[in-house]
């Protein structure tokens, strides 16, 4: 993770806390009108109709601080094959996420949807990488539409009453979701920075890759093959193991070198420090500052492609 997105789903909470209600309310009931024998599938469907009425509030919100402590719980309480199974049998029946995550035949969709839900977020970039689009776009006579990809931070086969959890849901990029990042990893077993949870704690510099120093190489003269990018970590333990995770799952210390060139660029834009107040001179009418020569607002970062990347080498060279 690379930015914190813990307002991702602001605009949407109430009408997404007041769907997954209702689809809770109604499976509470069916799974508490049995009546007869209690045997052992029965006694699972009366166990998961206790466990979602203790946790309906926080399964329905969306904060995420609470929802590892509950996930933990699951486990205890269902801790056979055959029960997890049972479970997410009945779960599939209610909080249904493939139906929820399906296309709408219409645009605006009618009803409730992942479509609907995505188109609520502010967020173009996704959190974890910060170098790829989630924006949404509804179709139409010309485009089929499309939105990035709903990551389960904690996965739906194994903690399924979470499906349609908002504080379980990143709204984030095809490729950071797909196989061969996030794909079925475990975060619940192996702690990843959160991006509703955690701060912004990788940083990033610009650093030279071979080992003898020359003066060119200290005024970033040198062919951009010699520079490298370096992906700084957290001072606190804790934190930077989740870091490392992060970067390792993400693959961001390679897909990052990419940015060398940028780098290269904003530190020399540093050397020009009277550039923007030149131009000014000349046309008084257009006013050009430091962030439109890096391309970023340092408060604004978050919705600009490598923003936080940006940010962090113009603060290296001091041209912000």
């Amino acid at each position: 993770m690379i930015i914190n997105v813990s307002d991702m789903w602001y605009k949407a909470r109430t009408r997404h806390r007041t769907f997954v209600a209702s689809k809770i309310d109604d499976m509470l009931i069916a799974l508490r009108q049995f009546k007869g024998p209690c045997q052992a599938g029965v006694m699972v469907q009366y166990r998961l109709a206790d466990f979602m009425a203790q946790y309906k509030n926080q399964i329905c919100r969306e904060l995420a601080g609470s929802l590892r402590a509950i996930a933990e719980d699951f486990r205890k309480r269902f801790k056979s094959k055959s029960e997890r199974k049972a479970v997410r049998q009945l779960l599939e029946n209610y909080l249904n996420y493939k139906s929820f995550s399906a296309k709408p035949s219409v645009f605006p969709p009618v009803n409730w949807c992942a479509y609907a839900l995505c188109s609520t977020v502010d967020y173009v970039i996704c959190p974890y990488c910060h170098m790829a689009s989630i924006d949404v776009r509804e179709g139409d006579e010309s485009i089929s539409g499309y939105r990035g990809s709903l990551d389960h931070y904690y996965p739906k086969a194994a903690i399924p009453f979470l499906s349609l959890t908002l504080g379980n849901l990143v709204l984030a990029c095809e490729q950071c979701n797909g196989s061969s990042m996030k794909g079925s990893k475990r975060f619940d077993k192996i702690a990843h920075l959160h991006p509703f949870l955690d701060q912004e704690s990788i940083g990033f510099s610009l650093v030279f890759r071979g080992k003898k120093l020359s003066v060119q190489h200290w005024a970033l003269d040198l062919d951009s093959t010699m520079y490298k990018i370096r992906l700084s970590l957290p001072t606190d333990n804790q934190e930077r193991k989740k870091a490392i995770h992060s970067i390792r799952t993400f693959q961001l210390g390679a897909r990052y070198q990419l940015f060398v060139e940028k780098a290269l660029s904003v530190q020399r834009i540093s050397r020009v420090e009277t550039r923007p107040l030149a131009v000014n001179s000349q046309l008084t009418n257009f006013k050009v500052t430091r962030n439109d020569y890096i391309g970023v607002d340092p408060l604004n970062y978050k919705n600009t492609l490598a923003g936080k990347f940006m940010v962090d080498i113009a603060k290296q060279f001091d041209f912000i």
